[in-house]
């Protein structure tokens, strides 16, 4: 369990799995891959997670055990010191605007650097994603200089943006 000010993070179990679908597919327009996901993609793809200990998946609750979204650390490299950060999603629409997802995704940030004794957070998101863009450039996350935009068809551009250890903790 990973503990915020305003959430608790715990490990995302398959009994989630409607949950998660439901707040993703609401906001597909955000990802990389903005299909339409049925149970079965959400199966599958939770199969593939149980198996990966690359991934680390968290339900963002708030104080009194509401489940109201979801963030991820993903391809965690212990040896390279370097972790995707991703999937933020405060799926509950009563819940946005009240600072879970810069709580939860703060205190995930924090236990990558100090429980996982990370280096490097990687992201990337769209950057007509105001709000998680200003959320990450809140955190620390920089935009990487010398990484090329990737153009999505008729979407705009994924931005690619790091924070390391040091920024974070000068912050």
């Amino acid at each position: 369990m990973i503990r915020g000010a305003k959430t608790r993070l715990r490990p995302l179990e398959e009994s989630d799995l409607d949950a998660v679908l439901g707040w993703r597919n609401a906001v597909r327009d955000r990802f990389r891959d903005d299909r339409l996901l049925t149970m079965a993609d959400q199966q599958a793809w939770f199969a593939r997670y149980a198996r990966d200990d690359t991934d680390q998946c968290y339900v963002i609750q708030t104080l009194d055990e509401r489940s109201i979204g979801m963030v991820c650390l993903s391809r965690i490299d212990r040896t390279a010191g370097t972790a995707e950060f991703g999937r933020l999603i405060i799926g509950d629409p009563e819940s946005l605007g009240r600072g879970y997802a810069s709580d939860a995704a703060e205190a995930l940030v924090s236990d990558a650097f100090e429980r996982l004794d990370l280096e490097t957070l990687h992201l990337v998101v769209l950057e007509s994603n105001g709000p998680a863009l200003a959320l990450y450039t809140r955190l620390g996350f920089e935009r990487d200089g010398d990484a090329e935009a990737e153009e999505l068809a008729g979407r705009g551009s994924l931005l690619r943006m790091s924070l390391d250890r040091r920024r974070w903790e000068q912050r």
